[in-house]
């Protein structure tokens, strides 16, 4: 890792070692990092972490923090060592067959819920492309009295994302169905949720390597402009959402122009943008006629 390894063997002593072996790895948040490392080697909430900074590590432990550190300095994401992820104050389990859930997504999660008196008592969605779940799961969290249905391609993701329903506990109201986008969707729904794969395909190699080189690309890769996943979901959303149902749909921050073009000519109106902490537009809104 290009540093001796520490004389002491505390948890200070290892986090202020790892700390400076990630800033010479250049990670962005090396303290985090090394911190969240820690409580996983030592199953450990962060509070407890503090209260025993001077204690000793075992041998075992001591390499296991270690290997993490290493994991990191290759270009692996924390929570990818991990194996979790928060998303929405909820913890979800990831696997080679999801994208790893991001903050900027939550947003999509918080303008759904800002229409949630429009649903009726009993809402039915369904989430295109659910991956670990964290859409849908967040949205039943959210609505207890909703129901959902999780599709996606990759059976490995459905896996997963029935892991954390049960996990989670709302794994009697969600159906998860193998489809292509809407392909394989039965009945009508009150809205339709998702974040689908929109980096043109030029880019995806520009992305962060722990982006590129861990998230599944068919979750990333959404053709030559980007868009190809945005005209699957919108060619079939009149035939899956009730009269006036909404789509809500995560976007990239220069797509805003082109979807809205693009949903006129699948029959839908345009329902409105929102913008993620960065001010960046990240969700578009339509709605089925």
């Amino acid at each position: 890792m290009g540093k001796d390894k520490p004389l002491g063997q505390t948890i200070a002593d290892l986090l202020n070692f790892a700390t400076a072996t990630l800033i010479e790895a250049g990670c962005e948040t090396p303290k985090l990092d090394a911190r969240l490392l820690m409580q996983h080697v030592c199953e450990i909430e962060h509070a407890g972490l503090i209260s025993r900074m001077n204690e000793q590590v075992s041998n075992a432990d001591h390499d296991a923090f270690l290997k993490l550190i290493e994991l990191r300095v290759s270009g692996r994401s924390v929570h990818r060592i991990i194996g979790y992820r928060e998303f929405y104050g909820h913890m979800f389990k990831l696997s080679p067959d999801t994208l790893e859930p991001r903050p900027d997504t939550e947003c999509l999660i918080d303008r759904v819920l800002a229409d949630r008196g429009e649903f009726g008592p009993k809402p039915h969605f369904v989430d295109i492309g659910t991956g670990s779940g964290a859409i849908a799961i967040s949205l039943l969290k959210a609505l207890p009295d909703a129901r959902a249905v999780a599709s996606d391609i990759s059976i490995g993701a459905l896996e997963t994302a029935k892991f954390n329903a049960n996990a989670l506990d709302v794994s009697q109201r969600i159906e998860f169905v193998q489809s292509n986008y809407c392909d394989d969707l039965t009945g009508l729904f009150d809205f339709l949720v998702s974040n689908p794969p929109y980096i043109a395909t030029a880019e995806v190699k520009a992305l962060e390597s722990e982006v590129r080189d861990w998230d599944p690309s068919i979750a990333l890769d959404g053709g030559a402009d980007g868009l190809d996943a945005y005209r699957e979901i919108l060619k079939s959303a009149t035939t899956v959402l009730k009269p006036g149902g909404k789509l809500y749909l995560e976007i990239g921050y220069d797509q805003a122009t082109d979807l809205q073009a693009l949903s006129g000519s699948y029959g839908l109106e345009f329902g409105g943008l929102t913008r993620d902490l960065g001010g960046q537009p990240r969700v578009i809104v339509l709605i089925s006629g």
